[in-house]
């Protein structure tokens, strides 16, 4: 591993939060999972076959269930690590919706 694969991209904390996504790429889902962690920033997805390159783009999509029901997301992403047991996302799109979403997940107003 080179320094620059070292640098931890991270701007918050990570949570262990545990949620189905679907990983998508041209509207087509590539991979399924549940995240094991995360951030406003990004996320780490369990999946057992992580088929993905670094770098590329991807839509990481959701739902939540809350207390007013189900609420479906969809946040674009770039893939930052792939390991055996996942993959590393970091979000790429901060927008008043977006970080509300993360909010949400992060500190409540969902029963995952």
């Amino acid at each position: 591993m080179t320094q620059e694969e070292q640098i931890d991209h991270r701007w918050s904390l990570r949570r262990p939060l545990h949620v189905d996504v679907s990983l998508l790429k041209h509207d087509q889902t590539v991979l399924a999972g549940k995240t094991r962690d995360f951030s406003i920033g990004g996320m780490f997805v369990e999946t057992k076959k992580p088929m993905l390159q670094r770098d590329i783009p991807i839509h990481v999509a959701f739902t939540l269930e809350t207390e007013a029901g189900a609420s479906h997301h969809r946040l674009p992403a770039q893939v930052i690590r792939v390991a055996n047991d996942g993959v590393g996302l970091m979000f790429n799109d901060f927008n008043v919706d977006t970080v509300h979403t993360l909010r949400a997940m992060l500190y409540g107003n969902h029963m995952a």
